[in-house]
């Protein structure tokens, strides 16, 4: 079974919405890469300048991304690109465990790494499943040694399929123990109005979890206070731009506010009114009628959108205000 779900992205300030589907299962993580590599291994040993540079080369990265992208696509929990910042991460370290200088001819290096995987929640910085794998490799030249342990990771692998199984059931476990204080907290959120943040806190919720569908409702309240609450916004500041002067001008600069009133929102019909009645008043001026009416039928095709859309729909929202991860948190696991 399916669910729609309406998302909409908060940056620093609103910018819109649109309907979005995906499957039942919304347990999605995407792969989150440090933009530095630990220096100092997981074993205290500090590494040499040129595995420092192996480490954050963009062929080992790229190397390492592909694999356990695939590794999450394989078992059907891979961002797919419209979630930008997906709530789950997958979070991968390499740490070089040992190197050695083969007394061969001609010589070549052994290296023994360890791929150490952390599944958690980007946002909230909970971390659900670690996992490590060791990677053994040889070649000519320490890069090549080390290229040669990457490959060796097999992202189909049966150690992989029970790692992100384990992990995919912690996450809803957290999510079982936890749910009914997300949603008292949310609850809380809306009484100060703070809808945003009560929408990101219910929205985290995923739909296996034991109390989805009783969030589910909280959620389409909030959506509906937050609509209700915008809408009142924008009429002030439509009738405030209106008044400042009833001319073609202001006519135009009111119509841009009132298109951006959601037509679910309590107040829409106020808008519509207030849009007709400035209408009325433009359309004396016989040339430009044509334009105005333009401007009605891009109002009247977004509420018919809106509304089309509306049925059946969940909310949820983009992690935080600048659309970023607890990097802070992520960083101590």
């Amino acid at each position: 079974m399916k669910k729609l779900l309406l998302t909409i992205f908060l940056g620093f300030f609103f910018c819109g919405m649109f309907a979005q589907e995906l499957e039942s299962s919304d347990i999605i993580i995407g792969l989150y890469y440090p933009i530095d590599n630990s220096t100092i291994s997981r074993t205290g040993t500090q590494l040499s300048k040129i595995e420092d540079e192996i480490l954050n080369d963009d062929v080992v990265r790229n190397i390492l991304s592909n694999k356990l992208y695939l590794a999450l696509t394989e078992n059907g929990v891979a961002s797919r690109g419209s979630e930008v910042y997906p709530q789950f991460i997958l979070l991968p370290r390499l740490d070089i465990v040992e190197r050695n200088l083969l007394p061969t001819a001609p010589p070549k290096y052994s290296v023994k790494m360890d791929l150490t995987l952390h599944l958690g929640n980007g946002f909230r910085g909970n971390k659900f499943k670690s996992h490590v794998i060791t990677l053994v490799g040889v070649g000519t030249n320490q890069k090549r040694a080390h290229l040669n342990a990457l490959n060796r990771f097999n992202p189909k692998s049966k150690e992989m399929q029970e790692f992100l199984a384990a992990g995919k059931q912690r996450i809803i476990d957290y999510f079982d123990n936890s749910c009914e204080s997300l949603i008292d907290t949310a609850k809380s959120l809306k009484k100060q109005q703070l809808y945003e943040d009560a929408w990101r806190l219910l929205a985290s919720i995923p739909t296996k979890a034991e109390c989805y569908q009783n969030s589910e409702t909280h959620l389409l309240e909030v959506y509906r206070n937050y609509l209700d609450l915008n809408c009142k916004v924008k009429m002030a500041e439509a009738k405030a731009k209106w008044s400042a002067g009833h001319d073609r001008k202001a006519a135009e600069a009111t119509a841009e506010i009132l298109a951006k009133i959601n037509p679910l929102s309590g107040c829409f019909s106020q808008a519509e009114r207030m849009f007709n009645e400035i209408s009325e008043t433009i359309k004396a001026e016989t040339e430009e009628e044509r334009e105005w009416n333009y401007k009605m039928r891009e109002l009247d095709a977004s509420k018919e959108i809106e509304t089309a859309r509306a049925e059946g729909q969940v909310l949820i929202v983009s992690p935080d205000d600048k659309g970023q991860y607890n990097s802070s948190k992520i960083e101590t696991w």
